[in-house]
């Protein structure tokens, strides 16, 4: 296969999952569990709001509404960045007729257990813009190295947190790409959807600027 060939066929899997991304939709869900998170914050949960207070049962009950707002049915097909790593597995699985997901790895590119303490946390946070800020989603793989993209972003406790070394005033819109900039993954990010697109780009704006 040449290189052109190659990169053709990348664009048509690109193409696939913008058309699967339907923000509408991801933003309605959104809303939906920002507003039930700030039920829970302020009605709820009020009197036990709070890591050391509420229960292992409702903590699970709560970060599974912030997994839910931004993944749908399809939550494979429906990220908002892939790797080319990522688009040439499954252009392999799709031509050899496996499973779309084999080797693949979802990624919350702020993990769940992150936007979870920082909800917690942060007094009046508003929730649901929080979501959006931060619900943004990517395919990478577990397979490509030793390690792999996947290990890479889950080392040194990232699977759960953002970097440690992330400094006071780094923008919360930049949260997603800080634990990919860490593992050096970043440059291997495409954005396959409009939202995607203008996160980047504003990013790449300011990106000298947080890392040094």
């Amino acid at each position: 296969m040449t290189t052109q060939q190659l990169k053709d066929d990348h664009k048509k899997i690109i193409d696939i999952l913008k058309k699967k991304a339907n923000w509408p939709t991801r933003h309605s869900q959104m809303e939906l569990c920002g507003k039930l998170l700030t039920h829970a914050r302020d009605v709820l949960l009020k009197d036990e709001w709070g890591d050391k207070k509420l229960s292992t049962s409702k903590k699970t009950v709560l970060k599974d509404l912030i997994r839910k707002s931004s993944e749908s049915a399809d939550f494979r097909k429906t990220v908002d960045f892939v790797t080319p790593n990522a688009l040439n597995l499954m252009r392999v699985n799709s031509q050899n007729e496996i499973s779309f997901e084999e080797g693949l790895s979802h990624e919350h590119m702020m993990p769940c257990e992150a936007v979870f303490k920082k909800i917690l946390q942060t007094p009046n946070i508003d929730i649901f813009e929080f979501l959006k800020t931060t619900g943004f989603r990517a395919l990478v793989s577990r397979v490509d190295a030793s390690p792999s993209e996947n290990d890479k972003l889950d080392a040194n406790g990232m699977k759960s947190n953002l970097p440690k070394n992330i400094s006071h005033d780094y923008p919360e819109d930049f949260y997603v790409f800080a634990r990919y900039e860490a593992a050096g993954v970043f440059s291997n990010l495409i954005p396959v959807n409009d939202r995607g697109v203008e996160r980047m780009k504003k990013y790449l704006e300011n990106r000298t600027k947080y890392n040094h």
